[in-house]
């Protein structure tokens, strides 16, 4: 059986490495990516919505280095509670920031329709306070359109390295164009 396995494993990496490369994603070629909403679940109370602009160059086939410039809008939401749990009042505030990042994305499993990625990338969140540095985890589906096009979901995991800082998990989508 683990022979079976191991056989089994070797043929798929031998089909997907030496499978066609889309011509979207060969050395050479750019990409400009914008994430057009991007809703993110915080583990606080509040919602966060993120528009992202993206952009990169292929080194290799089906690997990618880049850059990106996010603005963050994040509302939260509190509740005062009284003596006997009673809600006597709240407020809301609402922060914006900006991310700078760098990174790489590297697809697999792609054919001629489009293929699956994953993106990590080291960012700084700037805004009122001090800068939150961070990774970004990404992944999801390019969906190509046509040559120049791609639509994609996405998910994306952000983890900070300053104390105090939240954990995110979102959903998203994006469009690429590849030149």
């Amino acid at each position: 059986m683990k022979k079976l396995m191991i056989t089994m494993v070797a043929a798929c990496l031998a089909c997907t490495a030496f499978a066609q490369v889309p011509e979207q994603l060969q050395k050479g070629n750019i990409l400009i990516e914008t994430d057009a909403t991007n809703v993110g679940i915080r583990f606080t109370n509040g919602v966060s919505m993120e528009i992202a602009g993206t952009g990169g160059y292929f080194i290799a086939d089906k690997f990618l280095i880049g850059g990106t410039l996010g603005l963050n809008v994040v509302s939260t939401e509190s509740t005062a509670v009284g003596d006997w749990g009673e809600a006597i009042g709240g407020g809301s505030s609402t922060t914006t920031t900006f991310d700078i990042g760098a990174g790489v994305r590297y697809y697999f499993l792609t054919n001629q329709r489009g293929g699956l990625f994953a993106t990590g990338m080291f960012n700084v969140t700037v805004g009122s306070g001090d800068p939150v540095f961070g990774v970004r985890f990404n992944g999801g589906y390019a969906f190509f359109i046509n040559k120049y096009i791609s639509v994609e979901p996405l998910m994306l995991l952000t983890l900070p390295f300053s104390k105090g800082s939240n954990v995110d998990f979102g959903i998203g989508a994006g469009i690429s164009i590849y030149l």
